[in-house]
């Protein structure tokens, strides 16, 4: 998965294959963190986080791996849009502002409304809004 940060995907790959061919060589995993930072550039820090997710992604050590942290920002991302999709309210104020959100489809209480059907989707709101509430 291509990285975000200010250093190159290439240098994080080489320092942290350098940290775990190496490792052997050093004392602890620390030593050989600080001795490939110092060479490679960025703050030992920086490349014992580089170290861990790769570990955690090769499961050598437990966690969430990074496939599993997109997967979940994807789902909680669609999952917010399907709750907005959904709320009724929020969907009668867009309607009533003369606007219209960039929703794939409507669910209302009867079935599933696709948005080039905004005619249909209007009357049943409109429907609902506009007559009376037993009670």
């Amino acid at each position: 998965m291509p990285s975000q940060g200010k250093y190159p995907d290439e240098l994080r790959e080489r320092a942290v294959r350098m940290v775990l061919d190496h490792e052997h060589e050093y004392g602890s995993q620390w030593e050989a963190i600080c001795s490939v930072a110092e060479k490679l550039g960025p703050k030992a820090e920086t490349v014992r986080l580089w170290v861990r997710r790769a570990e955690t992604d090769e499961g050598r050590r437990p966690g969430t791996t990074t496939d599993q942290l997109a997967e979940l920002k994807r789902l909680r991302r669609e999952n917010a849009e399907l709750r907005r999709a959904n709320d009724p309210q929020e969907l009668k104020g867009y309607l009533l502002q003369g606007l219209w959100p960039r929703f794939r489809y409507v669910t209302t209480s009867d079935d599933v409304v696709p948005p080039d059907r905004l005619d249909v989707l209007v009357a049943r709101l409109l429907r609902d809004f506009v007559a009376p509430q037993d009670g």
